[in-house]
C-alpha cells in the first residue's frame, strides 16, 4: 500500500499518526500458552484454571495448540503487517488490562481475576514496541485484581520495563501516589510532541476503592474519576497545561460497560469535558467490542475502541457474552490522523482483525463490511463518515462528515 502524503487534503497542514488500541489482555490463557506462566489457578464460576480457556480456543478451531512452538511474535500474528501498511507511526497507545504478578491473593468477591507472568508480558510489550507502541494504561478494572501485593508487581515490573526500554515504553494511569498515578507520560518532540492521561472510572468496574485520590485508602492506586464518575478538575487543569505547551494531548479512559451501543450520558459529559480542557483525543475502552466515535469541536473522541488481544475467541455467545452481534468476535487496530499544529482530526484507519488459538489475523472485507454496517449510522449521528478504504477493502477510513 504506498504511503498517504503527511498533509491534511486541502490544508498543506502538516499531520501524524497514532495507533490506537482497546484492552490488551494478556491474563489466563494468553499468559498459560506462553514460555513463562503463572500457576494459571481461576477463581471463576466457569472455569478452574486457564488451561480450559485455551482447550475452549482449541475445540473452536478443531486443531490443538503446540505451546512449543508459540511465542510472543507468533501471538501478535499479522499486527506487525497491518501496521507497515499503515505507517510511519509517531505514537502507538494501548489498555495494559491486566495485573502483572505471580501473587495468589485474588481480590474477593470479585468475579473475574487477571494476572500473567513478568517474563511473558514484558516479551508481548517488546515485540508491541518494535512496531511503534510506547504508551500502555494501567487505569482499568483489573490492574488491582490481586490486591495491593499484585499491584506492587504490576508497578515494580512496570517500571522495569521503562528502564529496559531506556524509557522508550511508558505507563500511565497508575502509581504510588495520586500525582504519579494522574501524571502523564510526556513523548515525542517537535510535530509528534505528546502527552498522555490514563483514567478509570466506575462504570468500567473500577471500584472508588482502587484510587489512588481515595484519602480513605490511596496513596497507591489508579487514576480514577471522582466518586461521581466526573473528570477529576486537577486532570482537566493539567490537560489544560498540557496542551499549553504545544503537545498533542491524548486521555486513555476506561469507561462504560461491556456490552451494548448505548453510551452513557456521563461519558459523554467528561468526555467532552477532556476535549473542553484542551484534549485533543480522547482514546476510550472498556467494551469488549467497539461503539462509536464523535466529533466534538473539531477532535476525535472514541467512546469505545474493544479489544486487541485476550482469549475469549472459545466462549460461545449466550446472553451473557453477545460477542458476534456487538462485533465481539473481531480485535481492532485504530489509526488516528490529527493536524500536527492543532491536533484537529483529520481522517482514520480501522482494521478490523479475527484471533485464531490467540494469534492475530489480518481481517477481510467481509469484516471491515461488519463494522460499516453495524457503525454506519451511529457514526453519522456524531459527525463522522464511514466508508470502505478504497486502496484496502479490509479497512474501514473514518472521515469528518460531509
Amino acid at each position: 500500500m504506498p504511503l498517504l502524503p503527511r498533509t491534511s487534503a486541502g490544508t498543506g497542514a502538516k499531520t501524524h499518526r497514532t495507533f490506537l488500541a482497546g484492552d490488551f489482555m494478556p491474563a489466563r490463557a494468553i499468559d498459560w500458552v506462553l514460555p513463562k506462566p503463572t500457576r494459571g489457578e481461576l477463581r471463576e464460576g466457569v472455569c478452574a484454571h486457564a488451561a480450559e480457556y485455551a482447550f475452549l480456543a482449541e475445540r473452536k478451531a478443531g486443531v490443538l495448540i503446540d505451546r512449543s512452538r508459540v511465542t510472543p511474535r507468533s501471538l501478535i500474528g499479522d499486527l506487525p503487517a497491518v501496521v507497515r501498511d499503515r505507517a510511519p507511526i509517531a505514537h502507538g497507545i494501548i489498555n495494559l488490562e491486566t495485573s502483572v504478578t505471580r501473587s495468589e491473593d485474588f481480590a474477593p468477591g470479585k468475579a473475574v481475576c487477571y494476572r500473567a507472568s513478568e517474563e511473558n508480558v514484558g516479551m508481548l510489550l517488546d515485540q508491541l514496541s518494535l512496531i511503534g507502541v510506547n504508551v500502555a494504561s494501567l487505569a482499568n478494572n483489573h490492574v488491582l485484581d490481586f490486591g495491593k501485593t499484585g499491584f506492587v508487581d504490576t508497578l515494580n515490573a512496570t517500571r522495569r520495563f521503562t528502564e529496559e526500554s531506556a524509557g522508550k515504553f511508558v505507563f500511565v494511569g497508575a502509581g504510588r501516589s495520586e500525582r504519579e498515578a494522574s501524571a502523564p507520560a510526556l513523548i515525542g518532540e517537535n510535530d509528534t510532541k505528546a502527552a498522555v492521561f490514563g483514567l478509570a472510572f466506575q462504570n468500567s468496574g473500577t471500584p472508588f476503592s482502587w484510587s489512588a485520590m481515595n484519602p480513605r485508602t490511596g496513596p497507591l492506586g489508579v487514576s480514577t474519576g471522582d466518586e461521581r464518575d466526573g473528570v477529576p478538575r486537577k486532570m482537566l487543569l493539567d490537560v489544560t497545561r498540557a496542551k499549553a505547551s504545544g503537545a498533542t494531548v491524548f486521555v486513555s479512559v476506561h469507561f462504560g460497560s461491556n456490552w451494548g451501543w448505548e453510551i452513557d450520558p456521563e461519558n459523554i459529559v467528561a468526555a467532552h469535558e477532556l476535549i473542553d480542557a484542551g484534549a485533543d483525543v480522547v482514546h476510550g475502552h472498556s467494551s469488549h467490542h467497539p461503539r462509536t466515535a464523535e466529533l466534538y469541536k473539531n477532535k476525535l473522541i472514541l467512546y469505545g475502541t474493544g479489544e486487541l488481544l485476550n482469549d475469549y475467541e472459545g466462549i460461545g455467545d449466550h446472553p451473557g457474552f453477545p460477542a458476534s452481534r456487538f462485533l465481539g468476535d473481531l480485535r481492532f487496530a485504530y489509526f488516528v490522523d490529527v493536524d500536527s499544529s492543532t491536533g484537529d482530526f483529520v481522517r482514520m484507519y480501522v482494521h478490523p482483525m479475527k484471533q485464531k488459538l490467540f494469534t492475530l489475523v489480518r481481517g477481510d472485507a467481509r469484516d471491515a463490511q461488519r463494522f460499516e454496517h453495524a457503525l454506519k449510522s451511529q457514526y453519522a449521528e456524531c459527525g463522522l463518515q464511514l466508508d470502505i478504504d478504497p486502496l484496502d477493502t479490509s479497512a474501514v477510513i473514518v472521515t469528518p462528515l460531509k
